[in-house]
């Protein structure tokens, strides 16, 4: 989960990212603590929930050495060209779009998913967000999010591209300035995202995010009587451990919990927190 202290529009607020990753043969729990600054401060964490399940999505038709190929029958997928110089997404991949794995019920993902919805809209009474279209402008996945054009998450060999302009989602991210400026105040995205990793254990092209977001506002603030920067940022990071650590005892019970200090070129301060499962410490 991930909160961004930033001003928006005259009004501070905080923004929380949740991330769901499966694996296809390990179990792990992550979660990143960050403040990041864009224009104003802004605090960033992303939580990668437990995935101690297996999926190997066999229906996929990928394998661990089989190579994406496109053929001229399947070159068009909802009116973009497969085979444009400018396209790099397979048909192998274009056909996964749609399969929306979260939604299917009793499907692991749907499991862990209704979960950690049902948590947030408990505490914070977080809208579900669950069905948006994971073909989204190249601007709404990298410019809104002040990534850089010389990133390497934008080059093609990182991103599944339809054409210059539009993009397979890499991160539920994509959607966070639209909902925002849609007036959006607190909100829970999931769906499917794209990567062009290499499969093997722990990664696999296609995978799921669900991120949270909330606006903590000016009256928010004042009620906590936090008035400077620090003390603002010191609300949120408390109440990001505290939902945080609440989440995690909910997927997995009393487990043992450490925050650790971390680095990351474009977040200060950063945490990551630990729980201590199946006899080690997971990220």
């Amino acid at each position: 989960m991930s909160y961004t202290l930033r001003s928006l529009r005259g009004t501070t607020c905080a923004l929380s990212k949740l991330r769901i990753n499966h694996s296809l043969n390990r179990s792990f729990f992550s979660a990143i603590s960050t403040v990041q600054r864009r224009n104003n401060q802004q605090h960033e964490t992303k939580i990668y929930a437990p995935s101690n399940f297996t999926l190997h999505h066999s229906s996929t038709g990928l394998g661990r050495s089989q190579k994406f190929s496109t053929n001229k029958e399947t070159n068009n997928f909802r009116g973009y060209d497969l085979s444009s110089p400018e396209c790099n997404v397979p048909p192998t991949i274009a056909s996964r779009i749609g399969t929306k794995l979260h939604l299917q019920p009793k499907h692991p993902l749907n499991t862990i998913k209704t979960i950690i919805e049902q948590y947030w809209q408990e505490r914070n009474g977080f809208v579900i967000r669950d069905d948006i279209d994971p073909i989204v402008p190249t601007m709404s996945n990298f410019d809104s999010l002040l990534i850089p054009p010389e990133h390497v998450s934008r080059s093609m060999s990182d991103t599944y591209y339809l054409d210059k302009e539009t993009v397979l989602r890499t991160h539920t991210s994509a959607h966070q300035t639209t909902l925002l400026n849609a007036g959006e105040d607190r909100f829970l995205v999931t769906g499917d995202v794209y990567r062009r990793d290499e499969i093997d254990s722990s990664h696999y092209p296609i995978f799921h995010q669900m991120e949270g977001v909330r606006m903590f506002t000016d009256e928010d603030f004042a009620n906590s009587n936090a008035k400077t920067t620090e003390e603002k940022l010191k609300m949120v990071e408390d109440d990001l451990k505290h939902g945080l650590g609440g989440m995690a005892r909910e997927l997995f019970g009393n487990v043992e919990m450490r925050w650790v200090d971390a680095y990351f070129p474009f977040t200060e301060p950063s945490f990551e927190l630990e729980i201590y499962f199946n006899d080690e410490w997971l990220e």
